[in-house]
């Protein structure tokens, strides 16, 4: 890979066809006078090519989540250029929730980064990964098991059965058309007259 970006022929805002060669893994900065065109190299160039490029490489439901960007930059060819992402100056929110991420629009690419490449883990058995299931996945684990083995597959109550006693989830389970559920390890029928001690 090239140890340098190339930038050929900007012609954003004030540049006028600017040909540039920037080292890459170093800290570089670009001065000049008010109205020379940093930002129009560095923003509106530089990143903004970098971010059609990171853009056109997700999905579309990612697509929605990050902010849209501007027209096609104009430039002839920009050589050695990665995804990028630029923190901006921006007006400081009143908000007390922002942090500098949600300012910067940082923690949107944190948040793609995170739910694509990242393994999460389940807090109560930190030796299992979580993985998203399909119907086909589901379909071959329940036939996969042996003759005679009890399978449950469950889905949780709404959010009010938490707090709610036992008479109240075994009739809402009822209600759904059920006879069977779980509360912790414990598997209880609509039927029973009482549930576990850790129920109200």
């Amino acid at each position: 890979m090239s140890e340098f970006l190339e930038v050929f022929g900007a012609k954003t805002h004030n540049l006028k066809n600017v040909r540039v060669k920037i080292p890459k893994h170093k800290l570089v900065t670009i001065t000049g006078v008010s109205g020379s065109g940093k930002s129009s190299l560095a923003f509106d160039t530089v990143y903004a090519e970098g971010q059609r490029r990171y853009l056109e490489s997700l999905s579309t439901y990612a697509r929605m989540i990050v902010s849209s960007i501007n027209d096609d930059t104009k430039v002839d060819e920009i050589r050695g250029l990665s995804p990028t992402i630029s923190i901006n100056q921006k007006t400081v929110s009143s908000n007390p929730r922002s942090t500098v991420g949600t300012i910067t629009e940082i923690y949107d690419f944190y948040r793609l980064l995170f739910t694509t490449v990242g393994v999460p883990y389940c807090p109560e058995h930190p030796d299992v990964a979580l993985k998203k299931d399909t119907v086909s996945s589901v379909t071959a684990t329940a036939l996969s098991a042996a003759p005679g083995e009890k399978l449950y597959l469950l889905s949780p109550l709404s959010k009010k059965a938490e707090s709610a006693k036992f008479s109240e989830i075994a009739n809402e389970v009822l209600e759904k058309g059920f006879v069977r559920f779980m509360i912790g390890d414990a598997l209880c029928s609509v039927g029973d007259v009482e549930g576990p001690d850790l129920v109200p």
